[in-house]
């Protein structure tokens, strides 16, 4: 009953950093068994649209399960996307008194559902075995750059309601560096910035061959939009900008 009554509350999420913080928290559980956590995880961010602290205890469950069957000397936590779909495998040895395939606690289970999660041991040939957590598919992922903290919280609640990978920066540096290494499905890009304003992140993005094709939208009070589509902007949106109005744009690029 207590986890039906859970509302979610989606935020972007890196699920590298997630997992890793839950490696760092039972660490010490699994250093008593003689079990050594390891971890593969892929080079850049894996940003998902989920509530953390669900997502947390799925993952902090899923483990302690694995760590409940595996032999030592080591457990090994792989973090995959492939095929645009997330998931987290807990792979191990499992020990020798250990038969059949186990089951799972009905709560984690439950849990992973409200999150639109799959949780399942999965038991392979010679003890090979593994607790995953399949997170689904990968939703569009938008930059917002903006120095305004506070409409970049708006416009990040606009877009992660509706299924979107958020990821923000407060400046056109920290932004240009973000989307080369996460390459964004679309870019909302502010002009007025202190660090480095709108024009020239346009310019430097589109100079650079890694990001030279990222749609970007213009949401900004200076009403330049003829400069702006000059400068490699693909759509530009007047501020105060609704919410209907940032969907209706990006709609328009097909991102949702």
């Amino acid at each position: 009953q207590e986890i039906a009554r859970l509302e979610a509350q989606p935020r972007s999420v890196d699920v590298r950093t997630l997992l890793q913080g839950v490696l760092d928290l039972v660490q010490h559980v699994a250093e008593r068994q003689g079990v050594q956590l390891r971890a593969e995880l892929p080079p850049r961010p894996v940003i998902v649209a989920t509530d953390p602290t669900m997502a947390r205890q799925v993952l902090v469950n899923a483990l302690s399960q694995a760590l409940g069957l595996a032999r030592p000397p080591e457990l090994k936590a792989v973090l995959t996307v492939a095929e645009r779909e997330v998931a987290v495998a807990f792979r191990f040895q499992r020990r020798g008194d250990s038969t059949g395939t186990p089951s799972l606690p009905d709560a984690v289970e439950r849990l992973g559902r409200r999150l639109g999660w799959r949780v399942a041991v999965e038991v392979g040939e010679q003890g090979a075995s593994s607790v995953t957590v399949r997170m689904g598919g990968l939703q569009p992922a938008v930059q917002v750059i903006d120095d305004n903290e506070g409409l970049v919280q708006l416009l990040s609640d606009y877009l992660t309601a509706h299924g979107c990978r958020v990821v923000t920066a407060t400046g056109g540096r920290q932004g240009l560096e973000l989307a080369a290494e996460l390459l964004p499905d679309a870019i909302v890009l502010d002009i007025m910035m202190p660090d480095m304003d709108g024009w020239e992140f346009l310019q430097r993005l589109r100079a650079n061959p890694k990001t030279a094709d990222i749609p970007v939208v213009i949401c900004s009070v200076i009403d330049n939009p003829d400069l702006a589509y000059s400068l490699g902007a693909t759509l530009f949106l007047p501020k105060p900008v609704s919410r209907e109005g940032i969907l209706g744009a990006l709609r328009q690029l097909g991102v949702v």
